[in-house]
């Protein structure tokens, strides 16, 4: 009997403490601390809630556009300050053969009338344009034209032996054997930057900013044909 009657007085114990729980648990419902999920309370703001989300999505609308338009148009500066940098290693050897080709020309001179039409296309192509004036695809241009005659200088020799005597002409060949050289090395350079740049201006949406920006595709820097045709220049 004694058992049972512990037995009965802890369960109201329990039954108490289970009570007391569900109270303060009603007491918080009613009176939620800083702690406790707003969105279980009856006051809870939907209206406010839904007006920030709305705030954000608007935002995210506008900002992802012009995110992509900064990466857009740091690629193509990128780009461009390659193709810029690629193009300063190689504009070095051709104001060298810009400035070189006259003394060449003046020791050539008078080897045959079909000779001195070369002559005269290059001695026309420097005086028409001012060198220094020009940007990089007049001067590709320029150049790929240009180079056209100045092989078929390199290669007098073979047509007029007593050139070889020409101790003149043997040193200007060799300067110009050089710089061709050098040319050729840093064309390869040159024309990658050119075809990166020229594929990244002109697949969409990079496209659309480029036509905004104005930017127009480079140039490639070819090779002639008389250059593929007499690639070994013996002197």
């Amino acid at each position: 009997m004694e058992n049972s009657f512990f037995a009965k007085d802890e369960n109201i114990k329990n039954l108490l403490i289970i009570k007391e729980s569900i109270e303060k648990r009603i007491e918080d419902i009613k009176n939620p601390s800083p702690s406790f999920p707003v969105f279980a309370t009856k006051e809870f703001d939907w209206g406010k809630f839904f007006s920030v989300v709305k705030i954000i999505i608007g935002s995210l609308i506008i900002l992802i556009p012009l995110i992509n338009i900064v990466v857009i148009y740091n690629r193509i500066v990128k780009s461009i300050t390659k193709v810029n940098n690629s193009f300063a290693n190689i504009d070095v050897y051709l104001k060298k053969r810009w400035d070189l080709i006259p003394n060449i020309l003046e020791s050539v001179k008078g080897y045959s009338a079909y000779e001195s039409k070369i002559l005269t296309n290059i001695t026309k192509l420097r005086k028409n344009n001012n060198y220094s004036e020009m940007n990089i695809n007049d001067k590709i241009s320029l150049n790929n034209e240009l180079g056209k005659s100045v092989t078929k200088i390199l290669f007098l020799q073979e047509n007029y032996p007593e050139l070889k005597a020409n101790s003149n002409y043997l040193d200007l060949s060799k300067q110009l054997s050089s710089i061709e050289n050098e040319i050729a090395s840093s064309r390869i350079k040159y024309n990658d930057a050119v075809m990166n740049y020229n594929n990244i201006i002109n697949i969409f949406p990079n496209n659309l900013l480029v036509r905004f920006l104005k930017n127009k595709e480079m140039n490639m820097f070819a090779i002639s044909s008389e250059e593929k045709e007499n690639i070994k220049i013996k002197l």
